[in-house]
């Protein structure tokens, strides 16, 4: 960001809060005195509230300077601003008392109301103001506006998922221009370029005209470290920021402490706390009680339906992973429907699988996510919310192992960014969920809710059907592990054809094989769906392969 778009917004800034300090002044003379809401005890001309109240602007917009409403920075750290823009009008209601003790002059103190009714409107409409300043500079940076340009120092994967971070999300305030590193000065990074070593920095910054270098620790010799860090009090034109190196396994945040004046950094255990964790409790509850109460009817007949249509139990229970390593019980509608199914007990995992979605009840809720309105009362127990990561098995939590930690930092979901992201292996999966749980607000959980229709609550179903009528496809069931260490973590691709591959989950992989045993070809084209032969009667099959479940 230049300094001429930074004084333009310190300036923008400074008057908006004039004008919106006087509106709330007047908006609290109005409640409190005129609208007869809350009748006044004694009546008073708006000229003696309002003088002393303007008179005291300039004193509060300087408190407001002094808990860095007008740090341009700051609006860039999230909602942290906002707890100092309560922190700045609580300062500033202080010194609006103290100016009508020291105008007062005898006459009648203000009444307690307005002061109450003044702090709560400036903290509303300030707060509107930073809020309203936060969206336009998101509009405007996607146009090159207000970025800053930065040097990322360091060119290792943590290096690489900070500048991928930064270019993909929508409104970044940061324009990464590239690297500088001291194992590949002239290499190319995805389309970023190595710029040149860590000692050519300052005349790199200059050329670019950079005003931020992050520093990743991890990445560079102790040598090149030291040196960086005595440089970062010099007056060179840039800032210095340090990144401990962690960010690609911590999903959760950090907090500065200090022990007997040492900063030191505290890991969060949880990645939704505070204000955050209200915000996010809010739409859990609030949402969940509408609901409830909207789909009771749906829920009763469902629960009618399959009683009727099995003689096992209504509901499924499953023990599940819940957040911080805890776990609970979460519920389901039982969809291995039939009175004439062989015993769930005879059958393996798989193939309960197949025969559920031979019912078409079960079909019908397995499709629209029916199956998991049940799940509403683990949103009102507190284990559950309506948007996170997808609920975890106790007795398969091995299929995730190496995420698993950072998968337990929030609370898993109905519905997530797994429902609407169309990934289609087990890793984009992964990727998808850790960049949810890392990027974490109360809008994207907002926009999930807005995309997905919530009645279908899960991830689409890969589209490859099963014919009697296909030619055979060569090769079915011939499987290559890409990138894993072991089966359980691997994106399987399946040769489906004799030119033709798709990459798919172990589950859906497993279906492949389980299938072609039983006498089943794929379809490679489009078609309607008929089932297989073999042991059809007995079991029937998918009209779709099944999605990778975790539970």
């Amino acid at each position: 960001m230049s300094r001429r778009e930074q004084v333009f917004l310190i300036l923008t800034l400074l008057v908006l809060d004039a004008i919106v300090l006087a509106a709330a002044f007047l908006s609290a003379f109005y409640v409190r005195m005129e609208s007869g809401w809350l009748p006044p005890r004694r009546s008073a001309p708006v000229e003696e509230y309002m003088h002393t109240s303007l008179t005291v602007i300039p004193f509060w917009l300087v408190i407001f300077g002094l808990n860095r409403l007008y740090d341009v920075r700051l609006l860039r750290e999230g909602i942290r601003i906002y707890y100092h823009v309560a922190a700045g009008c609580t300062y500033g209601l202080l010194a609006l008392v103290l100016a009508f003790v020291a105008t007062s002059q005898g006459s009648p103190a203000p009444a307690r109301g307005w002061l109450v009714l003044a702090w709560l409107f400036t903290i509303l409409y300030v707060g509107l103001v930073r809020f309203s300043v936060r969206r336009f500079l998101v509009v405007v940076r996607g146009r090159g506006r207000f970025v800053t340009r930065v040097i990322i120092v360091g060119a290792n994967a943590h290096g690489q998922a900070l500048a991928n971070q930064f270019r993909t999300t929508p409104g970044a305030s940061v324009d990464v221009v590239g690297f500088v590193d001291d194992f590949c000065p002239w290499a190319r990074v995805g389309d970023l370029r190595v710029l040149g070593a860590p000692t050519a920095l300052h005349e790199l910054a200059r050329r670019y005209d950079v005003k931020e270098v992050i520093l990743v620790s991890t990445a560079v010799a102790w040598e090149t470290f030291q040196n960086l860090m005595q440089q970062s009090t010099a007056p060179n034109g840039y800032e210095i920021l340090l990144s401990p190196g962690y960010y690609e396994i911590l999903t959760t945040g950090v907090q500065v402490s200090y022990r007997d004046f040492v900063p030191l950094l505290h890991i969060n255990k949880m990645r939704i706390t505070g204000a955050d964790a209200l915000l996010k409790a809010l739409l859990d509850y609030s949402l969940g009680a509408i609901a409830a109460i909207v789909l009771a009817p749906i829920v009763a007949v469902l629960a009618f339906l399959v009683r009727l249509n099995s003689s096992g139990p209504i509901l499924d229970r499953y023990l599940v992973w819940g957040v911080r390593g805890g776990s609970f019980y979460t519920y389901k509608f039982h969809t291995y429907l039939g009175r004439h199914q062989p015993p769930a007990a005879d059958l393996s995992a798989e193939d309960r699988r197949l025969a559920a979605l031979r019912h078409p009840l079960s079909r019908w809720m397995l499709r629209l996510g029916l199956d998991k309105l049940p799940q509403l009362i683990n949103i009102f127990n507190g284990n559950m919310s309506l948007v996170g990561p997808r609920t975890i098995s106790r007795s398969q939590d091995i299929l995730i192992e190496p995420a698993l930690a950072n998968l337990l930092t929030v609370k898993p979901g109905i519905t997530g960014p797994w429902a609407v992201g169309g990934q289609r292996t087990f890793d984009e999966e992964m990727r998808l969920t850790t960049y949810y749980i890392r990027n974490w607000t109360i809008w994207m959980d907002i926009q999930i809710l807005q995309v997905v229709r919530i009645l279908r609550g899960g991830a689409p179903r890969p589209s490859c059907r099963f014919s009697r009528k296909t030619q055979p496809c060569d090769g079915v069931g011939t499987f290559a592990a890409s990138g894993y260490p072991s089966p359980q973590h691997a994106a399987y691709t399946v040769k489906t054809a004799p030119h033709e591959e798709k990459t798919m989950s172990m589950t859906t992989a497993h279906t492949y094989a389980a299938l072609s045993a039983r006498g089943a070809q794929p379809d490679c084209h489009p078609g309607p769906c008929s089932h297989p032969p073999g042991r059809r009667a007995a079991y029937g099959a998918p009209a779709r392969a099944p999605r990778l479940r975790l539970w």
